[in-house]
């Protein structure tokens, strides 16, 4: 399917934040991408809110 399109100019690459660099993004430019950073940057989590730890699965439901 690749080759039936041919040359792509630029290609669009979803990344997570926090596997986002600014090294990664020229690289990624070097070679005809973008990078599109996503705002999970793996940050701790705030202590006034509620974090997803403090819920318990049940697997039965």
């Amino acid at each position: 399917m690749i080759d039936a399109l041919g040359k792509v100019p630029q290609v669009n690459v979803l990344v997570g934040g926090a596997y986002y660099s600014y090294e990664m993004d020229q690289t990624a430019k070097k070679q005809g991408s973008i990078l599109k950073p996503s705002q999970l940057v793996g940050k701790a989590p705030i202590q006034e809110k509620l974090s997803y730890s403090s819920f318990e699965v049940d697997e039965e439901t």
